[in-house]
């Protein structure tokens, strides 16, 4: 029990302190409520879903209120088609056992809440520091960056940004202890929190599958390469049982180790996910986008959304008569839409990929590429944070190289070249969905903080380990 205390307890309450504190200390966070004309302490759910329309956080509300006392009994409406039911549920969970009056606060509450359990899995697992008093100071220091404050403590608290990043980066944490102690048990949790954020978040399933599949691919390779390389090591011929032999070489039982460590994760990841895409799948189509008329209103000719890019808004930059044309006619068009975005990408493939990246600055801090005239000290703030982020993740893979030449870290290559192996990939699937598919600015969260989690991992990496620590575990 003191055990307990002292290693999560107590971070987890001075986490809380510290979050709260920043929280309602920047009267931005409250800015949602403000806004709607509503009171930011006392009002309820049902006023939240009654004020805000279509936005996410009213339909939030309303998804969560409609769990509580409409589901089953009545036609599902469209946010029930298209979003995952994670963050819902625990809205629902929240007004069912505390009543609806004071949404705002205990949403927030929950996120605190969350995001104190996230950080102290870092904390406990990702040992950058040899001091927890330093480690715990830089973790809190992180949310001095006004766009994550945001998203994790303010607007993000009332949709599933908050609480979907939070169960992202416990799972970082999980699967950092995983490498840093190769135990492959917390990669097995880091899996099953991590089909909990894709339980909140449909783009986590996407990124993380890619990612894993990737990750599989490339260790099963390099298997078959190491196998390879021992056989002409010895000089025997590529027979099945001069195979076997090789795959007893100790470089090969890790990286097989590794693997099956990779497809159990893959398996577990799936398992947790399962329900709900199959529940949607029967229902209402594949993730729930069986509701085009949701692409088609993206359709528009001028660009009115640079941090929120779907095919249709980009095919409406690059051929402005086939967007006014589909724009007349969304009941001709609307099962046609992903067809025509394909289309208009497949003639000018440059032209979309290159309208994509001028958008990237967007994507990721919120800003264009240089400060408007009229900039506020929050749109320089913005690209200050932004800087962070690249920073940590150049410092971070710039130590990584150089760890990696250390003889006194031979025993940890592999974790090295997997945590490596891991961004790289995680980053690639989020290229491709930037690219090719629908991005929004909140979509690059998980990719900021995997660079500040990046650059704490090499740090602990890159202490010199002792013969405990390199034991292996499970």
């Amino acid at each position: 029990m003191k055990r307990f205390a002292s290693r999560w307890a107590a971070p987890w309450l001075c986490f809380a302190i510290v979050l709260a504190l920043l929280a309602y200390a920047d009267p931005q966070n409250r800015a949602v409520a403000t806004t709607q004309g509503l009171d930011f302490w006392t009002a309820s759910a049902s006023e939240l879903a009654a004020t805000a329309g279509l936005a996410d956080f009213g339909s939030y509300a309303q998804y969560a209120l409609f769990l509580l006392n409409g589901y089953g009994r009545e036609p599902s409406p469209w946010y029930v088609k298209t979003w995952p039911p994670g963050f819902p549920a625990v809205a629902a969970l929240v007004i069912g056992w505390t009543g609806e009056s004071g949404y705002f606060v205990k949403m927030l509450a929950v996120a605190i809440a969350f995001w104190s359990v996230a950080l102290t899995v870092v904390l406990n697992e990702v040992r950058f520091h040899p001091s927890r008093l330093v480690a715990f100071a830089c973790i809190a220091l992180v949310f001095l960056l006004p766009d994550l404050r945001y998203r994790a403590l303010g607007g993000g608290s009332f949709v599933s940004d908050s609480v979907a990043t939070a169960l992202f980066v416990a799972a970082l944490g999980l699967l950092g202890g995983a490498l840093l102690r190769a135990d492959p048990r917390l990669a097995y949790g880091s899996a099953i929190v991590f089909a909990l954020a894709a339980n909140c978040r449909t783009a986590y399933d996407v990124t993380i599958n890619a990612a894993g599949y990737g990750l599989l691919i490339l260790l099963a390779t390099s298997w078959l390469v190491l196998l390879g390389v021992e056989c002409l090591r010895r000089n025997v011929p590529l027979t099945w049982p001069s195979l076997r032999l090789a795959s007893h070489a100790e470089n090969c039982v890790t990286v097989s180790r590794a693997t099956l460590a990779t497809v159990i994760f893959l398996a577990l990841f799936s398992l947790g996910t399962m329900p709900w895409k199959l529940h949607n799948h029967r229902h209402y189509g594949v993730y729930g986008f069986a509701m085009l008329e949701s692409w088609i209103s993206y359709w528009r000719p001028d660009q009115t959304l640079p941090t929120f890019l779907r095919g249709g808004n980009t095919a409406c930059v690059l051929d402005p008569p086939l967007c006014r044309l589909v724009q007349s006619n969304p009941g001709i068009f609307t099962p046609r839409a992903r067809t025509l975005q394909l289309a208009v990408f497949l003639r000018e493939p440059a032209g979309w990929l290159a309208h994509r990246m001028s958008n990237l600055s967007w994507l990721w801090v919120g800003r264009p590429w240089v400060p408007p005239p009229d900039a506020t000290w929050r749109d320089y703030a913005a690209y200050v944070e932004g800087a962070v982020y690249l920073a940590a993740l150049l410092l971070s893979s710039g130590l990584l190289l150089a760890s990696l030449r250390r003889p006194d870290l031979r025993y940890r290559r592999l974790m090295l070249l997997l945590h490596g192996a891991i961004v790289l990939l995680y980053f690639g699937a989020n290229g491709v969905m930037f690219l090719f598919v629908h991005y929004e600015q909140r979509y690059s969260l998980p990719l900021r903080v995997m660079c500040l989690w990046s650059l704490a991992m090499v740090f602990a990496l890159r202490r010199t380990p002792s013969a405990d620590s390199e034991a292996p575990h499970g």
